[in-house]
């Protein structure tokens, strides 16, 4: 016969199991990607990054990875399963700065990255399929074309020349980004708030420099001439898609 007292420590023991196994069940699904990116970018990155950077970290991982793995639990997230959503991202197609989709995916694994590396510091994964599929992320990519040659300055004057003789939107900011010495984007996505022409003065904000550190053009003849030329096709941008 058993002792009753041996059948009870069982029963209680089973009991206690039970118990454990319920309660790990329900913390492995609380901790989902999404909630351990947060909690990661409230302790880490808002802490000590810019406002502007610290939004665009978790905005860029809200936006990008699919919802069905974002509120999945974390340690039931596979490295095929994340290599799959990230070749699956695309530009945003109302984007008008030409960014490098291969510099976004790069950041958002970087970012995944450090979000799986401190869940697995903290006990809500064992594994950083993020860290698995860096090389097979990069493979897949499409391979960068050389770089293309840059103008020799001699050949400057012609250029403008030609770009003045040429209509549209595209020929007047290409002119207005090298007469301005401006990145791309920075031409491309002008806006009127920016202009004083008065002044004669661009004044591009800080969270559209690469240093996030405002920088002020001074403008030449030519420059506000093609500016005033663009007045009136568009409210907020001084270069409109015209597509």
């Amino acid at each position: 016969d058993l002792d009753p007292l041996d059948v009870r420590e069982q029963r209680r023991k089973a009991a206690q199991e039970a118990d454990d196994a319920r309660k790990a069940e329900k913390a492995r699904d609380r901790w989902t990607l999404a909630r351990c990116a947060r909690d990661y970018h409230e302790r880490e990155v808002e802490p000590v990054a810019k406002p502007v950077h610290a939004a665009q970290w978790i905005s860029s991982l809200e936006n990008h990875v699919p919802a069905a793995l974002w509120h999945a639990p974390i340690d039931t997230i596979t490295a095929p399963a994340l290599l799959e959503a990230l070749q699956g991202i695309t530009s945003h197609e109302r984007a008008r700065n030409v960014s490098n989709l291969a510099e976004t995916l790069r950041r958002i694994r970087q970012r995944l990255d450090t979000v799986f590396v401190d869940a697995i510091f903290h006990g809500r994964c064992v594994g950083n399929p993020a860290a698995v599929i860096g090389k097979k992320l990069s493979k897949a990519r499409p391979k960068k074309a050389g770089q293309l040659a840059a103008l020799d300055y001699r050949q400057a004057p012609a250029l403008l020349a030609r770009l003045r003789s040429m209509p549209g939107t595209a020929a007047r900011c290409l002119e207005y980004a090298i007469l301005t010495a401006a990145r791309t984007s920075e031409a491309l996505l002008a806006e009127w708030s920016e202009i004083d022409l008065t002044a004669g003065t661009h004044v591009v904000p800080a969270h559209r420099m690469k240093r996030g550190e405002q920088h002020t053009v001074y403008l030449s003849p030519r420059a506000v001439e093609i500016l005033r030329a663009q007045m009136g096709q568009d409210e907020r941008l001084v270069f409109p898609s015209t597509q």
